[in-house]
Order: structure tokens, then sequence, then C-alpha cells
């Protein structure tokens, strides 16, 4: 039986996903092979064209990323580069890829299962569903 152990707080150090990459690449490529397809005239199409790829290099599709040291308290408080946010709530349907982290500013992070190692994402996880 393995037994899981109950922390006060959570560190980490998150970086950069290449996941993230991929999937936004993936969703710009096929946002434009859409937009070829359809029958809208060329200057709508390039200017849809213009706009996706302004967004993908601005923000991508996705959620902001957490990139940086992290701290997850037990009381649900996650620090983030010295900067502290309280958790509203957390989505694990996905966690094959990455944990949606909701906030009580109403902003989402994701933290990519990529930009850490495994131990520290189960951690990771094992705190945030503590949380509830």
């Amino acid at each position: 039986m393995s037994r899981t152990t109950y922390q006060r707080s959570v560190n980490a150090t998150v970086k950069p996903s290449q996941t993230a990459r991929i999937i936004n690449t993936i969703l710009l490529l096929l946002m434009m092979c859409f937009l070829f397809s359809t029958s809208l005239p060329f200057i709508v199409i390039l200017g849809l064209i213009l706009f996706s790829s302004y967004l993908y290099f601005q923000c991508g599709f996705l959620p902001t990323a957490i990139v940086g040291h992290v701290i997850v308290s037990e009381t649900g408080e996650l620090k983030l580069n010295q900067e502290r946010f309280s958790t509203k709530y957390s989505v694990f349907s996905m966690d094959f890829l990455g944990v949606i982290i909701g906030f009580e500013n109403n902003h989402r992070r994701i933290l990519w299962r990529d930009s850490v190692t495994d131990e520290e994402y189960r951690t990771l996880i094992v705190q945030l569903k503590a949380i509830k």
C-alpha cells in the first residue's frame, strides 16, 4: 500500500512547456486550414489570418502558462515569482497534459505536466486536490 504524504506547502520550479507550443501551433494551423477551405473573399481570409497570427504570437490560444518559482500552500495560496494568488478552483480533467488553476480574481493559468519533474507534478496535484 502506498502512502500519500501531506505537506504544508509544495515548492517547484516551472520551466516553459514544449507541449503548449505544439498545441498552440497545431491550433493555428487548423485555423488557417479552415480559413483557406471557406468561400470567403481573399481579403477577409487574409485579415483573419493576420489577426489569428497576432493572437498566437501575443498570448497563444490557451490560458497563460505558469512559469517560474511556484509555492502552493495548504490554504490554497499560490505564490508565483513573488506574486500571491488565491486559488478558486482547479480542473483536473486533462491532468495527463496539465492542470488549469482558477484564481479569485477570475484569471486562470495552466500548469503543464512537462514543465516540471514527474515528482513535482504529482506532489503539486496532491496539494491542489487537497485544497478543495
